[in-house]
């Protein structure tokens, strides 16, 4: 949970900083390479998340964001088929559950605004950590029940999402989706199309790989197919692994490799 008391769900792994070789020698880890490519590992992870919750019988949709999901309820507006309606204003706990994300965004405006202009990096990561409260050692089960009442009192019947996962073998991307088309008259018809028809732009993985080809090309010169796949995951949602982009043999084509 984030340090405000909502529900976020991430996980906190530990790498040990040492590896054995070959000859059983045992050296300090080289970690130049996670560094370098920390973004693609996000995405992965969130990829692998996603996958995680369709497995257990949840339907998913591409979040507001690039590089977010969202489980299909908490998102009704953005889904290619009709949802559960006695579940409830399911979306409207995303905003009652976002109390820090409220309070950082409310305090990266004011500090933009004082400041005149956008803020660096440097300047938001020093907001967001300025008179950052400490981590709550509630109870799990304490927390949990807090949150169910919460959602109880908004009208959103939790179980009844539950539910329906269990009643599913796995979870679809209920994504509405548009054929996918770069440029600027499909940026224009994707507007229309996301706005006056609902239909969100194309997610499959051999579009998102043409979008993430894209951004890099005009990026630089020179780039690796993980900073391709990155962009292609975040352009997606992270509504695939990452095999799938490996193994859609996109990065052999003619027109790519050469």
């Amino acid at each position: 949970m984030s340090r405000a008391g909502d529900p976020t769900m991430h996980n906190h792994v530990v790498v040990m900083n040492t590896t054995q070789t070959e000859a059983s020698k045992w050296q300090a880890l080289e970690t130049r390479h996670l560094y370098k490519h920390m973004n693609l590992l996000g995405q992965i992870y969130q990829a692998e998340l996603q996958m995680g919750a369709r497995e257990l019988g949840y339907n998913v949709v591409q979040g507001k964001t690039a590089g977010t999901w969202e489980i299909a309820e908490f998102a009704p507006g953005r889904t290619s088929q009709a949802l559960n309606s006695s579940v409830g204003p399911a979306s409207q706990l995303i905003e009652t559950f976002s109390q820090r994300h409220a309070l950082i965004t409310e305090r990266l405006e004011a500090e933009t605004l004082t400041k005149g202009r956008d803020l660096t990096p440097a300047e938001r990561q020093a907001v967001i950590l300025r008179d950052r409260p400490n981590k709550l050692g509630s109870p799990r089960a304490e927390v949990q029940a807090t949150w169910r009442a919460i959602a109880e009192k908004e009208g959103v019947d939790l179980q009844a999402i539950k539910q329906g996962s269990l009643e599913r073998t796995t979870g679809q991307n209920l994504t509405a989706q548009r054929i996918g088309k770069i440029g600027l008259m499909a940026r224009l018809s994707g507007f229309v199309d996301e706005k006056v028809f609902g239909r969100i732009r194309d997610v499959t993985a051999d579009f998102s790989l043409k979008v993430g080809l894209r951004n890099q090309e005009h990026r630089s010169t020179v780039f690796t197919p993980h900073a391709v796949i990155a962009d292609a995951m975040k352009y997606s949602g992270n509504l695939h692994r990452i095999d799938t982009y490996l193994e859609s043999g996109f990065f052999q084509r003619a027109e790519i490799a050469r």
